[in-house]
């Protein structure tokens, strides 16, 4: 009897202990999401603003910000889970181009997670943005290629003078289940119709049907044709030679050759860019106002 006793009491004690926690972490979690809904005001623009584009984290179709979850990014004490929305950068360009105060845009950073045709309506946007006859600088430590290929929108196009910046082409890559299932004793029951239906090919088959290589590869070429296209524009750089340095792989290439094939400008630190900037919005050094994207251009 004293044994059950025990066993019950430790077991209420464990309990109300766990639920003190559970609500003390509850009263946390609620209190950083009021914290981070009251603690940042409306953005007033300055004359002589430009308006910065972040191109770190993870690209949406539509705007996510999870308050309850970046809470609990914010008690355990790591960085929020950093996305964007496709619907607000392209809401806030159209702004920026309106708003006298904004003389241009700056592309920071590289390693923006998008497909390339979020890239491309985002690209888009922005030669849509210089029509007005404001700048856009671009600018990163690294590129990788999606971002690279947004970045030829710009004016300038900058690099870190210790710099990557891929330039490699495209490739789609299939994984097969077939023999895995096999192993395993699941059979795939499915009826296919049509020669170029190939969503279910993975399940049983081992590679690539013709025709799926066929409908693949003309994809993956169009899409690779036509960034190609826009970047020989915006560079001033041979179709040709833009080929000639994919099959180089140039994420590997020492970094004096992107400038030397003017597939940037110039290399150089971002400590530099504040000249560079001033220069480009006619003001002196230091007279310009960073405005943080995306949410603050226009308002």
């Amino acid at each position: 009897m004293k044994q059950f006793l025990k066993y019950t009491l430790a077991t209420f004690v464990g309990l109300m202990l766990f639920s003190f926690i559970g609500i003390f972490l509850l009263f946390g979690i609620m209190g950083s999401l009021v914290a981070m809904s009251t603690s940042t005001p409306p953005t007033t623009l300055k004359a002589n603003s430009v308006y910065v584009i972040e191109l770190e984290g993870a690209l949406m179709e539509r705007s996510e910000d999870d308050a309850f979850m970046n809470a609990l990014y914010q008690a355990a004490n790591q960085p929020a889970n950093k996305t964007m929305g496709l619907d607000d950068l392209l809401e806030n360009i159209d702004k920026a181009k309106k708003d006298d105060n904004i003389k241009g845009i700056y592309l920071k950073g590289g390693t923006l997670g998008a497909s390339y045709a979020s890239i491309q309506e985002l690209r888009n946007a922005l030669l849509d943005f210089k029509e007005s006859g404001k700048f856009i600088v671009a600018y990163a430590d690294s590129y990788a290629q999606s971002n690279y290929y947004l970045a030829t929108v710009a004016d300038k196009l900058y690099l870190n003078k210790h710099g990557m910046l891929g330039w490699n082409g495209l490739y789609s890559q299939h994984i097969f289940y077939k023999n895995f299932l096999e192993k395993i004793g699941v059979e795939m029951q499915i009826v296919k119709v049509g020669t170029f239906k190939s969503a279910v090919e993975p399940y049983i088959l081992t590679e690539m049907s013709e025709a799926n290589r066929l409908q693949m590869t003309e994809m993956v070429n169009g899409l690779w044709n036509g960034i190609v296209s826009d970047v020989a524009t915006a560079r001033n750089i041979s179709v040709d030679n833009l080929q000639k340095y994919a099959d180089m792989a140039m994420t590997y290439q020492p970094e004096e050759t992107y400038a030397e094939y003017g597939l940037v400008d110039s290399l150089l630190y971002e400590t530099d860019l504040e000249t560079i900037i001033a220069q480009m919005a006619g003001v002196d050094k230091g007279e310009f106002v960073i405005i943080v994207g995306p949410s603050g251009a226009g308002k």
